[in-house]
């Protein structure tokens, strides 16, 4: 960034001042309070609006004495862009956001600034900032796991710090639920062994209870048939009985050939008593009849005729006593009859029937299937047994596998959020990067001294600034101000502004301000400054050369500054 022009006007010492920068070292001189720092401050105010001198709420005591206003113009590049500032007003026409601009034009800025400040601006001007993309570049570059980068992307916007404290969070909470599964506290290496124990089954165990489950299938058909054949069998029984019930009731309804004769002999008897009576019945009454040879009335009884007066009938008593028994003789001659009716057909049922079954044959036949039921349950219930078993130790070793899937995922998540969590933590990330920062920060620095011939400036990762080993703090003034001046210029060249100022360069002695120059042109020489401006309290104007420009100031109330050619 070249400055080709700076005006001025009721600003400081500075009442009006219009001068041309016509080279790349570009030294303010003069004696005491000729308004060199108010030279480099009005470049300050006109870049940036604002100055470490006062307040805003002071901007008027910049304003020259007796004036109500002031103006500082600083013009940038062939092109002479024009950047203000207006005073006491503070209406302003300034650059960019660049944040090392300030550090450009107040050499102490660096050293005074907070470590966060200085961390700040390292990552800035060397392109180490860690922004979400770069800090994603990076995780990954550390192997962290590219889903759960992807899952902290969001809270990178919010800054590393916030991305690391959701990290951690996460990697709580996935020990949280790895402790409520395992019941345990995690630990890296617990973590990493742990594992739920399984039963110890063989590696058949799928096949074996297939097998198992076949063999109690089987066994279940065989309960089932015999079971049906018990069954049948008890309906076969019950057969049987009543079967032998009927035999034995048509047994004892006569159904034998003895019962019949008995029968039979009952009923002669019967019929020959009925023929009996009824003879007697019809001797004693007699039938009268007449005789074929004299008509003569007879009465015929016992087989022969009676004439009617010789015939003797039975008494009446007699007579009404076989008369009552014949209806008696009747029936029992009936139930003669139909009792050899059924007993004729007993001995046809019976017959039929093929005797009385063997009943115990059956039921010893129910009894070994009986046995049988039993055998085959017990064999079931063992193979049931068996079954569960299998089935159970397979849940167990299901069970046991499902909880150390989830044990090694919440394990494999803590790990990863850990990871996470390190490299965003201010060791990780942030640390490497600010290395690149140092490394290329250091780097110029040591160019720097070794241009200058000066004792070494590092500044180490705690932001502690050292000068030829020694802390910034322990320097004398023109050590520091050297220190200042290695680190404005490491700040110009390595954000490619190419820009800086120095004042007060008269702290150091004569010769360290030749060598002071001499390092100066270097970089001009370089084309690695584009403008850089030191003051310094001189005496006497000194030369300037093919690449310093010398703008001799003098106490006076209005003057017109000579531009160099």
């Amino acid at each position: 960034m070249k400055i080709s022009g700076l005006d001025t006007k009721n600003v400081g010492a500075l009442n009006a001042l219009k001068v041309d920068f016509n080279k790349p070292v570009v030294l303010v001189a003069g004696i005491n309070a000729v308004g060199k720092s108010t030279l480099l401050n009005c470049i300050r105010i006109a870049l940036t609006g604002d100055t470490d001198r006062v307040s805003k709420k002071e901007y008027s005591k910049l304003i020259s004495d007796g004036e109500a206003t002031g103006m500082a113009t600083c013009y940038i590049g062939s092109s002479r862009t024009a950047y203000a500032m207006e005073l006491p007003k503070g209406a302003a026409v300034v650059m960019g956001d660049d944040v090392s601009i300030p550090y450009l034009l107040d050499m102490t800025l660096f050293t005074s600034s907070k470590d966060e400040a200085k961390r700040a601006l390292l990552a800035h001007i060397t392109n180490t900032m860690p922004t979400a993309e770069t800090v994603k570049a990076k995780m990954v570059e550390l192997g962290c796991d590219t889903v759960f980068v992807e899952r902290i992307e969001t809270m990178l916007l919010s800054g590393v710090e916030a991305a690391h404290a959701h990290a951690k969070e996460m990697a709580t909470e996935a020990k949280g639920a790895w402790k409520a599964l395992t019941g345990e506290t995690w630990g890296i290496q617990k973590g990493a062994s742990f594992l739920f124990k399984s039963p110890n089954v063989p590696v058949s165990i799928a096949s074996d209870e297939k097998k198992a489950r076949e063999e109690l299938g089987r066994l279940d058909q065989d309960l089932a048939f015999n079971q049906q054949q018990y069954y049948t069998l008890g309906s076969k029984i019950e057969q049987a009985i009543a079967h032998n019930a009927t035999v034995d009731a048509y047994t004892r309804k006569g159904g034998t050939p003895e019962a019949l004769e008995r029968v039979k002999k009952k009923l002669d008897a019967d019929q020959a008593e009925f023929e009996r009576v009824t003879k007697a019945i019809e001797n004693g009454r007699g039938h009268t009849a007449s005789c074929p040879c004299c008509n003569e009335n007879l009465i015929y009884a016992h087989d022969k005729l009676t004439p009617i007066n010789d015939f003797k009938p039975l008494d009446p008593s007699t007579l009404s006593q076989l008369l009552a028994s014949l209806p008696m003789l009747r029936s029992a001659i009936d139930n003669d009859h139909r009792d050899i009716a059924n007993i004729v057909a007993a001995q046809f049922i019976v017959k039929d029937l093929g005797g009385l079954k063997d009943i115990e044959a059956i039921k010893s036949h129910q009894e070994a299937i009986k046995d049988r039921i039993a055998a085959i349950k017990s064999d079931r219930e063992k193979a049931h047994q068996l079954v569960e078993k299998l089935n159970n130790d397979m849940r167990l070793m299901k069970d046991a596998i499902d909880k150390n899937k989830k044990v090694k995922a919440y394990h494999d998540e803590i790990v990863k959020w850990l990871k996470i969590a390190d490299a965003l933590s201010p060791n990780g990330i942030p640390s490497l990067m600010l290395n690149d920062a140092l490394n290329q920060f250091n780097g110029r620095l040591a160019q720097s001294a070794d241009d200058a011939q000066w004792p070494l400036v590092h500044v180490d990762a705690d932001m502690a600034i050292t000068y030829g080993g020694r802390a910034f703090g322990l320097l004398s003034e023109s050590e520091q101000w050297r220190t200042n001046a290695m680190l404005t210029e490491a700040i110009s060249f390595i954000s490619q502004n190419k820009l800086f100022a120095l004042d007060r360069m008269d702290v150091l002695d004569p010769a360290s301000r030749g060598n002071c120059l001499a390092w100066l042109e270097t970089l001009a020489d370089n084309n690695e400054v584009d403008t850089v401006v030191v003051a310094a309290t001189l005496k006497q104007k000194p030369a300037e050369s093919d690449l310093m420009q010398v703008i001799w100031l003098e106490k006076q109330p209005s003057i017109a500054v000579q531009q160099a050619a």
